[in-house]
């Protein structure tokens, strides 16, 4: 039997490789590889009195960014992903994200998990428990050994593995992105309930502005247009305070930024067809799918996970990107493109690069032509965006003198100046 302990690559955890060895024998000896920082029994213990089985197997155990994710196999034969938080809300000088906001996120979770399992085109993997942190009332002085603290969520795993894209040939391709391409179209046409819509959407957007608004009487074109003031605020600074010292040379980021407030009503137009809540999964690719290959080499998606990072957002800035070896993105002008590429990337790499973009657009809009519509009209107010979504701080005088430019254009086009 092996196990494996695995990020992108496999890491040895407190100096002794645990690779090839019976991890749930190793926990049920008292040798864990986690032995002086949590008691990895208790989840064990946790999992097999909630779920009324026996943990059997731990052939995979994974190391995420925010979460452990333990791959086990039940005494009834199921196989699940146990996701436990790293980070202990009891933990001595714990600083991150309250125990209420944790619960919050759980409940985003679970919520979104019932209305995925009424849509199984979407082949969300299913949560079968949770529990919420619990934060003590008192600090402790040394780490706890129990795993109340930390939040746990028990997906089912269905059959297959994501580190495939590398061994598909190229007809195998092009039907994975024809089948990513029918999810991400079901997804699209997915109907959100008022109540969802109004629990992490209207309060979602209401918690991101530095000043309280009421949005509850809002057009759906009124909170889009929110979501985007939002932003600019966010990236720009208030109005009157120019926040990038190292800005020197062409027009300022105050200006720039009232003069995108003053374009933004003019980028949206008055269909609220475009600006009905969507949900997006924000890491859509074949990183968080499973797949499996029939005996003739059919690629097919059994799941997709990891929607703790989904938002609500108005369908005009919903982004198709799917994630392969590269992004399969649209350009400003709605055309099939791709990012995140090697700089050094052959032109042949780049021609095959392109030629996927092409073949998941093309069965995307097949399936969803409304979406292709929705990006069209929206192409100038979705430029605006992602590109203050995207910038991280670097290179302020191309970016704003790109940006400076951009907005100049449309302020002439709109005959605002």
């Amino acid at each position: 039997m092996r196990m494996y302990w695995e990020t992108d690559d496999e890491v040895i955890l407190q100096g002794t490789d645990y690779r090839d060895k019976d991890l749930l024998g190793l926990m049920r000896c008292g040798k864990s590889p986690f032995d002086g920082i949590w008691d990895s029994m208790r989840l064990i213990q946790e999992i097999e009195e909630c779920l009324n089985v026996q943990v059997v197997d731990i052939p995979r155990v994974y190391n995420g960014r925010y979460n452990y994710g333990f791959h086990l196999i039940l005494s009834n034969r199921q196989e699940v992903i146990a996701r436990l938080a790293q980070t202990d809300v009891n933990a001595p000088y714990y600083s991150g994200k309250t125990a209420t906001d944790l619960a919050d996120q759980v409940r985003f979770e679970v919520e979104t998990d019932r209305l995925l399992r009424a849509t199984p085109s979407i082949r969300a993997a299913r949560l079968i428990y949770y529990r919420t942190p619990h934060q003590l009332e008192e600090e402790l002085l040394d780490c706890p050994r129990n795993i109340s603290g930390r939040m746990l969520l028990v997906n089912q795993k269905l059959p297959g593995n994501s580190n495939v894209w590398s061994t598909f040939n190229a007809t195998q391709k092009k039907a994975f992105l024809s089948q990513a391409a029918v999810i991400r179209a079901a997804k699209f046409h997915l109907e959100l309930p008022a109540g969802f819509v109004s629990s992490w959407y209207y309060n979602y957007v209401a918690a991101q502005a530095s000043r309280p608004i009421d949005i509850s009487n809002m057009t759906p074109r009124e909170i889009c247009m929110a979501c985007v003031a939002i932003r600019i605020e966010a990236v720009m600074g208030r109005v009157g305070e120019d926040v990038y010292e190292n800005y020197t040379s062409g027009v300022s980021a105050v200006v720039i930024k009232r003069k995108l407030l003053r374009l933004l009503p003019h980028l949206l137009s008055e269909n609220d067809f475009l600006y009905r809540p969507v949900l997006e999964h924000n890491y859509y690719g074949v990183q968080h799918m499973s797949v499996v290959t029939d005996e003739n080499g059919v690629p097919t998606i059994t799941s997709v996970y990891d929607w703790k990072n989904a938002v609500v957002l108005p369908a005009i800035l919903s982004n198709p990107v799917l994630a392969v070896t590269v992004d399969l993105v649209l350009n400003e002008n709605v055309e099939p493109h791709f990012s995140r590429a090697a700089l050094l990337a052959s032109d042949n790499k780049r021609a095959q690069y392109m030629s996927w973009s092409e073949d998941y657009f093309e069965a995307l809009f097949e399936h969803a032509p409304d979406y292709e519509r929705i990006m069209k009209t929206g192409k100038d107010v979705r430029y605006v965006w992602f590109t203050l979504g995207k910038w991280r701080g670097n290179n302020p005088d191309f970016f704003f003198t790109t940006l400076a430019e951009w907005v100049q254009k449309k302020m002439v086009e709109f005959d605002l100046e």
